[in-house]
């Protein structure tokens, strides 16, 4: 195994033609560290779904932004209605 520095990836070769490349935490400390040197708006993972949670951790533990509360917008709904739902129409619907 090998750390390429310049692309931030680590590499196992063989075979004198083949190769695989992969992130783990030092990596993606390094593509973030160079992001966060250039600032840059964003980052993101091509294949999160292959991350057993050690990746999307280290992107967290990286970032050098406040995190963000993400919550539903605050909306009051009131329907108003008759008869059965075929029968309503936009007169008696008041949405706020």
């Amino acid at each position: 195994m090998t750390l390429d520095k310049e692309a931030a990836v680590q590499i196992v070769t063989w075979d004198s033609n083949q190769w695989v490349s992969w992130d783990d935490a030092k990596t993606l400390k390094m593509k973030l560290d160079y992001a966060n040197e250039r600032c840059l708006g964003g980052t993101m993972v091509w294949a999160i779904d292959l991350d057993d949670g050690t990746l999307i951790e280290a992107l967290g533990k990286g970032m050098k932004r406040k995190r963000a509360r993400v919550s539903p917008p605050q909306r009051d709904v009131t329907c108003f209605g008759t008869g059965s739902l075929g029968d309503i129409n936009d007169e008696f619907i008041d949405i706020l």
